[in-house]
């Protein structure tokens, strides 16, 4: 089966310094407030004093910005008082605007003791959120009281601020140090200074499908399966009205009508672009940016796809698919034909991607297999560092994968090499699914164009489909309350095919593709 698209009906003022450029500035987990009267961006970090008794007492600074490239600061907003509960570093903070007052979220990590890790490592340190106020976003802050606000006997951090109905909530993460029952996992991703991923060991996608599919059977919200969408229809006003579809099974085509349309097709990786593999699904051939585009709607970073780091270079069974970034988050270091590390092993996924790809064509150290070359991926390592079964635990279903071909990750490194992974161009919408064009078409999952710009950072794809998909499907069910359809009509394809023919663009190619062309016939 192939899902296509869903059918929907239903001051103390900052002193004057000079200006820093936004590279000059070096900052981990930053958060920036915009004052949209003022035309201000105020750009807040983390910074640490040592007292007089050697102890570390923690504040926040802010810088200031009118256009996000040039920065004036840093001024200190908050440095915890010294009769606080907690006097140590500060993590995370986060300044949010509330009935006309700022408040600062702050991670206090402090020397209280709070229990052994494992044998040769320190302990762990007891931390918790705590929240100030102030009149002005640069302060200066004041606790509410001597302690933190999140429950005493928790270890939690990074608290933020959620408004719902008009009533205000702290989120924060109940650290995993306290709950070791696999309640809650969480790990580092590449370029993150802490962990922030959750995971159900490497089935999170999997898990997060079953608990959709569940939901939508228990809703007994019809589907139709094995039907791709060959085209979207409009009416005379220039909305959509529906779709023509495909069943792949007998040939035949139907017309599906619906007041609202979302379009959530996935990727692209199937065209194997540069012929490089890929791990994305059959039927990931930018179907649905096509139909989009050709009814009207702009498209986004298009010429922008990321290409995962460790994609499988052998056996050829296997070739290209996913070896999820939680191997390397838990220690696997890249190595090349030699055995030599050539980066650093938590970079971003595309300076991962390029350093791979230099190693096998540039440097000519990467290991020849029979489709390509590739580099080892030491997974053995990871038991090294977590211990015997940490694999088995922690990433089960990487580690089948490689059983049914008789390679054992826990005792062998894996080889890989790029594969093309993510789409991050697509389809432009607004924050709540709707494409600029066209009034009643929305986008949901990597087929959006422009929530991640030009890259992505790990672990984020996820918001492609929870919470713009959530945001897509509210938004096109109210939608379809207020839309009456006029007659529906396929003109906007004889628009675009005198389009084509105006540019002098010939081409014998049929889109969609709805299904790569593998068969030798077919290339």
């Amino acid at each position: 089966m192939k899902p296509v698209f869903c059918l929907l009906l239903f001051c103390c003022g900052l002193c004057q310094m000079s200006a820093l450029n936004i590279d000059d500035i070096n900052i981990r987990d930053p958060f920036i407030l915009t004052d949209n009267v003022k035309k201000i961006y105020y750009m807040y970090r983390t910074s640490d004093s040592i007292m007089a008794d050697g102890k570390v007492r923690g504040g926040v600074e802010v810088f200031t910005s009118r256009d996000l490239k040039k920065w004036n600061g840093p001024q200190t907003v908050m440095r915890i008082p010294a009769d606080n509960g907690l006097t140590g570093t500060v993590w995370a903070p986060e300044v949010h605007k509330y009935h006309g007052k700022y408040y600062l979220f702050a991670t206090i990590n402090s020397d209280i003791k709070w229990k052994k890790r494992k044998e040769g490592w320190g302990d762990y340190t007891w931390r918790g959120t705590q929240i100030f106020h102030a009149d002005r976003p640069e302060g200066p802050f004041k606790p509410f009281d001597c302690f933190v606000t999140t429950p005493m006997d928790w270890m939690a951090l990074d608290g933020t601020l959620w408004v719902e109905n008009g009533t205000p909530y702290m989120v924060f993460c109940h650290e995993w140090v306290q709950t070791e029952d696999g309640t809650m996992v969480t790990t580092h991703g590449g370029g993150t200074s802490r962990k922030r991923m959750h995971a159900c060991k490497d089935y999170s996608g999997a898990e997060i499908m079953r608990t959709l599919r569940d939901e939508v059977i228990n809703r007994g919200i019809p589907v139709v399966e094995f039907t791709s969408a060959v085209e979207l229809i409009k009416d005379e006003k220039g909305q959509v009205a529906g779709a023509v579809l495909l069943n792949m099974e007998t040939g035949d085509y139907m017309v599906a009508r619906a007041k609202t349309v979302i379009i959530a097709t996935g990727g692209a990786g199937r065209l194997h672009y540069q012929n490089f593999p890929t791990s994305n699904h059959y039927g990931a051939t930018a179907d649905g940016l096509v139909l989009g585009y050709r009814a009207g709607a702009p498209l986004l970073y298009q010429d922008t796809i990321q290409y995962h780091p460790t994609g499988v270079a052998f056996p050829a069974q296997i070739y290209g698919a996913l070896v999820t970034e939680k191997v390397r988050s838990l220690g696997a270091m890249l190595v090349n034909v030699d055995g030599e590390a050539f980066m650093h092993p938590l970079e971003t996924r595309d300076v991962a991607a390029a350093s791979i790809i230099r190693e096998c064509t540039d440097r000519h150290k990467g290991v020849t297999t029979p489709l390509g070359s590739g580099v080892w991926l030491d997974t053995p390592m990871i038991e090294q560092i977590g211990g015997e079964g940490t694999i088995e635990k922690r990433i089960p279903a990487m580690l089948r994968m490689y059983l049914n071909y008789d390679i054992d990750m826990r005792k062998s490194p894996i080889l890989v090499y790029p594969t093309l992974h993510y789409q991050n161009g697509g389809l432009e919408i607004g924050g709540d699914g709707f494409t600029k064009a066209i009034s009643n078409l929305l986008v949901a999952g990597e087929a959006v164009g422009g929530i991640h710009g030009r890259n992505r950072l790990m672990g984020n794809s996820l918001l492609d489909i929870i919470v713009f998909g959530r945001n897509a499907g509210k938004a096109a069910a109210a939608k379809a309350k207020e839309t009456e359809l006029g007659t529906l009509t396929l003109k906007h394809i004889e628009d675009y095919a005198e389009e084509l023919k105006s540019a002098g663009i010939e081409s014998e190619d049929v889109s969609p593709l709805l299904l790569p062309h593998y068969a030798r016939h077919e290339r």
